[in-house]
């Protein structure tokens, strides 16, 4: 693959230039340095999808075919219950794949102070130019209906009370309880994408465009990076709202640091992962990096922890994304467990939601999120997911409230 450098270019403004005839895009970004690449794709040479009744899953064939290529996708959440052998009882009907990449030939990456080309197709520079001279057409107003979820606060308070008789009785310790919300939206995917994004930029952001849907991830949390056999996972647990001041906004950074039931959600899923990647890194190369940090959003505060290990000789990339998937945090733990609770708790499959979106460089490098703040797109109709962390300790009002505050930035304007 060859690489030519640019004077820096707008990614925003090349997003907006971009026309449907220039074919389905991938966008991954990360509002600072310690967010995953800055990536812009376009017009994949061959697509993979995997639906719920295909025979096997051949995804890894699709990656080793294309390993000289940027390869982008997503991994749906359900996907887990085939993964780990669990008959799946909440099967709904958005109808998507559980599994969806692309293969680009080519694409652009921005560094700080410069643009990078990534090419196999020898006009690449030449078409990033033209559409480079292109004119920007004014986007039409975004309007989004109000976002309504089926379940109210009564139906949420017969699923917390059985998740926490089921904590009693020792079926798991803690469970990821989540609720899905719709609306619809006549503007397309990418104006979509651009009003969220203006709004609230996150480190693992993307977009992804597709037939059959498209994916605006908002993502704050990062699930697996892998470099050079190194892996790396960061999870989120905890959580508390910004406050309206100064003074109230570090009320809740402080009631967050200190609050005993955050710090045992947080440690469980540690233990949970150290558990995952014992069993894909080699001996004694398991690492806790950070124990509990504080991450500051526009709309929440977060705790999460960084947790490293060593792969195996013998286990690849794709492997290692598949036996960890889907994440610890937006799980439970145990594991298997908490996955059967929540097909049998919650109304809908969630889908992409609570899943990973990523991509695999060329050289193996990868880097997949947890697709948390993250709506899907079919047709004129929005999926938004919503969830949060259940145990002994929490409070079904507080919890409740909470799956909003994290979808804040969806919600804030949705009366447009």
């Amino acid at each position: 693959m060859e690489t030519k450098t640019l004077q820096t270019i707008d990614p925003l403004v090349f997003l907006q230039k971009m026309n449907p005839k220039d074919g389905h895009a991938f966008m991954s970004w990360s509002k600072d340095d310690h967010g995953w690449k800055r990536i812009i794709a376009f017009n994949p040479v061959e697509t993979y999808q995997y639906f719920r009744d295909d025979d096997d899953l051949l995804l890894d064939s699709f990656i080793e075919e294309h390993c000289n290529r940027l390869l982008a996708g997503y991994l749906a959440y359900d996907l887990g219950y085939e993964l780990h052998q669990i008959k799946q009882i909440n099967k709904g009907d958005l109808d998507l794949p559980l599994v969806h990449f692309s293969a680009f030939s080519n694409f652009i990456q921005f560094d700080q102070e410069k643009t990078l080309l990534h090419y196999l197709d020898k006009n690449y520079p030449d078409q990033i130019m033209e559409i480079q001279g292109r004119e920007i057409k004014e986007f039409p107003s975004v309007k989004i209906g109000k976002f309504e979820t089926s379940v109210d606060l009564n139906k949420y308070r017969a699923g917390f009370d059985r998740i926490q008789q089921e904590i009693r009785s020792g079926e798991y310790y803690q469970i990821n309880y989540a609720h899905q919300m719709t609306t619809n939206s006549p503007n397309s995917g990418k104006e979509l994408f651009l009003h969220y994004f203006n709004k609230n930029p996150a480190n693992y952001t993307a977009f992804f465009e597709t037939d059959l849907a498209n994916i605006i991830s908002l993502s704050p949390e990062s699930f697996i990076h892998i470099k050079e056999r190194q892996i790396t996972t960061k999870p989120i647990k905890g959580t508390r709202r910004r406050g309206a001041n100064p003074v109230e906004d570090e009320r809740l950074r402080i009631e967050l640091l200190g609050s005993q039931k955050e710090e045992a959600e947080l440690y469980m899923i540690i233990d949970l992962l150290r558990n995952d990647l014992g069993k894909i890194c080699k001996t004694g190369s398991v690492a806790l990096r950070e124990r509990k940090k504080i991450q500051s959003l526009s709309n929440v505060f977060h705790t999460y922890a960084e947790i490293t290990g060593e792969l195996k000789s013998e286990i690849r990339e794709i492997d290692a994304l598949l036996s960890m998937f889907p994440g610890g945090s937006i799980t439970g733990c145990p594991k298997v467990r908490a996955m059967q609770a929540i097909d049998e708790l919650e109304t809908n499959p969630r889908g992409v939601y609570t899943g990973s979106v990523g991509y695999f460089l060329p050289g193996k490098e990868m880097e997949f999120n947890i697709a948390i703040r993250t709506i899907v797109q079919k047709g004129r109709k929005l999926f938004l997911g919503v969830g949060g962390g259940i145990t002994l300790l929490s409070e079904v009002e507080m919890e409740y409230d909470e799956t909003f505050d994290k979808a804040r930035s969806f919600l804030q304007d949705d009366s447009n």
